[in-house]
């Protein structure tokens, strides 16, 4: 999921993952084409801050 397809790219500061058995992965493109991961969000957590404020482009989710 790209958060520029809903208006949101780099707008990022908290979290909540609220899926079972997801973990959901959060990058950042700095415009050279190499993704950063910015942070991973275990299943069922969330947090007021991410440390990487409006930086966020993209995640994706991973089983466990």
């Amino acid at each position: 999921m790209y958060f520029a397809d809903y208006g949101f790219r780099d707008q990022t500061s908290s979290w909540v993952n609220t899926a079972r058995g997801l973990e959901v992965i959060v990058d950042n493109d700095p415009g050279d084409g190499q993704w950063q991961m910015l942070w991973k969000e275990p299943p069922e957590s969330l947090s007021a801050s991410v440390g990487f404020d409006n930086a966020a482009d993209r995640f994706w989710a991973v089983r466990q």
